[in-house]
């Protein structure tokens, strides 16, 4: 542009609208935070196959694999994971629940190799010193 003042009057303008831009990205950054926020509240959504039930009870079984073992039979009572986990040290329900709510638990020691067994071969010095733990992937709400 050879006219000195329409050219200042553009370069204004754009550095209005540079100025513009950067508060938008700043709203626009403080709008993904809170929805990221809110996102944390919301619940997985179960695939369209699974079925609603009350409780447990009215889960389906897809399949099974192998044959079913009759402890009874062999005269072993089996105990469950929920006396066994914190006997062996290797789950800790209160600090799940404490974490993330009912239901969830945190993973210690040599549990953690039945959940994450790549710790076995890329961390396996601190698998054996089972100084590692897993916690829950969701959050308690604050």
């Amino acid at each position: 542009m050879k006219d000195k003042a329409a050219r200042e009057e553009k370069i204004a303008a754009m550095r209005e609208v540079g100025k513009r831009i950067a508060a938008l990205e700043s709203d626009l950054r403080q709008v993904e935070a809170a929805f990221r926020e809110k996102l944390l509240w919301l619940p997985n959504i179960p695939h369209e196959s699974t079925p609603v039930g009350v409780d447990e009870r009215d889960n389906v079984v897809v399949r099974t694999w192998g044959e079913r073992r009759d402890f009874t039979a062999e005269g072993f009572e089996p105990a469950p994971h929920w006396d066994l986990g914190p006997e062996l040290d290797i789950l800790d329900f209160e600090r799940g629940v404490r974490l993330a709510g009912s239901r969830s638990t945190s993973s210690r020691g040599r549990a953690l190799g039945a959940t994450r067994p790549h710790l076995l071969d890329a961390g396996s010095a601190h698998a054996r010193a089972r100084l590692h733990g897993d916690l829950p992937a969701l959050r308690r709400p604050p």
